[in-house]
């Protein structure tokens, strides 16, 4: 292939940046199609006079960024197109975000935000643990590196913890800390996988998750969800004929429809993974809100498969702070030295993060302040449903814990409908074609119950009521 492009122009950026603008351009206007493979590091630089070192750079660029793809002894390629749709809103929003800060002009309003408002977070009053940690830890500080594994004492902290949902067989040398979910994800299928492995995910699900896989080259599939988790009849069928390596999936609090699943849907999924021999990553980043209680009664499916097929994730960043990125892995044992190799190349959780999580665990400060966002949350679900029904919106279901409310409006196919209207309110809303493998056109949007009482969305959503229902009716 050639691909010879017109740079001499532009003489006021560097040449990295040039092409690596003029090559994104040419993705996301889809000239250069998903799949396509792009010239070899060499054959670039000749065809347009540049050096292999600055084509190496932005070759890295468009990789790290997700609109290449690398396959080891086959050359670059052309992202998937749902992962570079992925990609072109999120530029698009943080477009629109710098461009309203720089006119002096409010950034839109995300009532299907990810993180929880700050006065919530607040009442933890972390301040005081991170003047502790810097105050006691200093000297430490400049020694050496971190344990790959993780801090100790945290560690042991979780251990303990994991009591509450039933889970009591762990060593603490399944115990991994990670800088975040997402990164424990990818260590995993990075561990695990190879290219063109086979992945099933839950759809609707974690967008993020999606991109990942195809970062990694991946072969993946969505199972379909519904007020009562996977569809257990198509993912017997995907697992038939795909043949997995892996599963994916959330047992508590799922996003974004917030279900959890029953005992029966466990014991189920547990017995196909026992019986077609396949991992399972249990996410439950949002687990932490079901129940108010010392101990939850919610089952996982780590409190039933007790860590032998089933690798455990969780996260801190939604109850602290999204810029804490902390979380851990619990690990089936036969699989504690690959992933820890794996882990050794960047998957290492920041000890001073650790040892703040561990001054919070430590003094009993944390669970009062997840039960008090719980709390917090169930006064705003419950006022959420309220406020969207009463607008014309459908629920999916209405979930007893979580932080999230699937719904749709009865007369409206497409969500980008209700999107591209949204941001002339000053309101950005991501449509629910986000949240699928196949990113097909959805109806769904994925509302934050945190954010719901902000007027802005009920008088949004008021509006729309009035100016489309009769339209779409009729």
């Amino acid at each position: 292939m050639e691909l010879k492009l017109d740079w001499h122009g532009d003489k006021t950026d560097t040449l990295t940046n040039t092409f690596v603008k003029k090559l994104t351009d040419l993705i996301i206007s889809d000239q250069l199609t998903a799949g396509t493979k792009l010239p070899s590091i060499r054959d670039f630089a000749m065809q347009n006079n540049i050096s292999r070192f600055t084509v190496v750079q932005v070759y890295d660029r468009l990789v790290a960024s997700g609109y290449l793809v690398s396959r080891r002894g086959s050359g670059f390629y052309i992202a998937s197109k749902s992962t570079i749709q992925l990609l072109f809103d999120e530029t698009r929003i943080i477009s629109q975000k710098n461009t309203a800060k720089a006119d002096g002009a409010t950034e839109l309003f995300d009532p299907c935000s990810g993180h929880l408002p700050a006065a919530w977070l607040k009442t933890l009053e972390i301040e005081k643990y991170i003047r502790k940690v810097g105050r006691n830890d200093i000297d430490n500080f400049y020694e050496g590196y971190s344990n790959i594994s993780g801090y100790i004492p945290l560690r042991k902290a979780i251990q303990q913890r994991l009591h509450s949902i039933g889970v009591v067989s762990t060593d603490i040398e399944q115990i991994l800390t990670t800088s975040g979910a997402l990164p424990a994800i990818d260590t995993i299928c990075r561990s695990l996988l190879k290219p063109d492995d086979c992945v099933l995910i839950d759809d609707p699900g974690y967008y993020m998750i999606d991109r990942l896989l195809n970062n990694l080259d991946n072969k993946h599939f969505g199972v379909p969800w519904s007020v009562d988790g996977p569809d257990l009849e198509i993912l017997e069928q995907l697992i038939k004929t795909q043949k997995p390596k892996l599963l994916i999936t959330s047992a508590v609090c799922q996003s974004p429809t917030s279900v959890t699943l029953s005992p029966a849907v466990i014991h189920k999924i547990l017995g196909l993974a026992e019986k077609y021999n396949f991992w399972i990553i249990e996410d439950d980043i949002y687990g932490v809100f079901h129940s108010n209680a010392a101990v939850s009664n919610a089952m996982r499916l780590a409190t039933l498969d007790q860590i032998n097929r089933v690798i455990y994730i969780n996260s801190y960043s939604k109850t602290i702070s999204g810029k804490l990125r902390l979380g851990y892995m619990i690990v089936p044992k036969p699989l504690i030295e690959t992933i820890l190799t794996t882990k050794a190349f960047g998957g290492r959780a920041s000890e001073f993060s650790e040892k703040l999580l561990y001054e919070l665990l430590a003094e009993g400060s944390y669970r009062k302040h997840v039960d008090h966002l719980i709390d917090l949350l169930q006064t705003a679900k419950e006022q959420s449903e309220q406020m969207l029904t009463a607008n014309g919106l459908i629920l999916f279901n209405k979930p007893e814990f979580g932080m999230y409310l699937w719904a749709r409006f009865p007369y409206i196919e497409d969500s980008r409908v209700i999107s591209e209207a949204a941001k002339e309110h000053g309101l950005n809303i991501m449509c629910g074609h986000h949240f699928s493998v196949s990113q097909e056109i959805s109806p769904w949007v994925r509302f934050s119950v945190a954010w719901c009482q902000d007027k802005r969305l009920s008088d949004f959503l008021k509006d729309f009521t009035l100016a489309n229902r009769n339209h779409y009716i009729s």
